[in-house]
């Protein structure tokens, strides 16, 4: 919602939900490609034809990916394809050391004082320590419960859940279309992954825009009028 009140206005604008939140069933997951077919056929009741401007967050860019993907091999138009931190599941990807993580997180920040670097350091070893038992917490919240409320707490969980394991056996197609990829500035001292977040060699063309803030953070008041910007020069 933030991040559409800065856009410029005259365009109109289509968010759509995870079917799954507003379901009672069992949260099961679902392949990318049979989402995207979902939020194809209710974008078509928006706008019966392309050309279309998609945009989608982490997993959402997943689905923004594939929904060009089937809406160009039914020879429709894309106008725009924007990603969001979006990495490529299918890329190689190695997950840090934690000598690693510190020696990166320590030459990122390579600006300031070595005082100041450490107090960096452990700060960011105590957020991530937190970080890792909440998800953990979380996970196992969301493994406990079968049933849930539609649009709850626990019903988000199992959704983000179940998208994250939608995500990991998706294997992306090529795709003969430019996607522009808009990525946190902040350096992954996690994992070693791709300047291009794995998506280069599938793709037609990419625009890698890097903007302000981490991935959880890049839609918070402070940093989303700067990336609304960027959108806004691209479209």
């Amino acid at each position: 919602r933030d991040l559409a009140e800065h856009l410029p206005p005259g365009r109109p604008l289509l968010a759509i939900e995870s079917p799954a939140l507003a379901a009672e069933d069992e949260v099961r997951p679902v392949p990318v490609e049979e989402t995207a077919a979902f939020y194809i056929a209710a974008l078509r009741q928006h706008q019966a034809h392309g050309p279309y401007h998609l945009a989608g967050y982490s997993y959402g860019g997943l689905l923004v990916y594939e929904i060009a993907c089937q809406l160009i091999a039914g020879g429709e138009t894309i106008g725009f394809a924007g990603l969001f931190d979006t990495v490529n599941p299918a890329a190689p990807i190695r997950e840090y050391s934690l000598l690693e993580r510190a020696e990166v997180f320590w030459e990122s920040h390579d600006d300031q004082d070595w005082l100041h670097k450490a107090g960096r350091l452990l700060t960011r070893a105590r957020e991530g320590i937190a970080t890792h038992f909440r998800i953990k917490k979380e996970t196992r919240t969301a493994r406990n419960f079968r049933n849930s409320e539609s649009h709850s707490d626990i019903r988000m969980l199992q959704v983000r859940e179940a998208h994250w394991e939608s995500m990991m056996v998706y294997q992306p197609s090529p795709l003969d279309c430019h996607i522009t990829l808009f990525k946190s500035e902040a350096t992954d001292d996690k994992f070693d992954v791709p300047d291009d977040y794995g998506w280069r060699n599938l793709v037609k063309s990419i625009d890698i825009v890097e903007v302000s803030g981490k991935h959880l953070t890049m839609f918070s008041p402070r940093h989303v009028g700067a990336l609304a910007t960027e959108i806004a020069r691209r479209l």
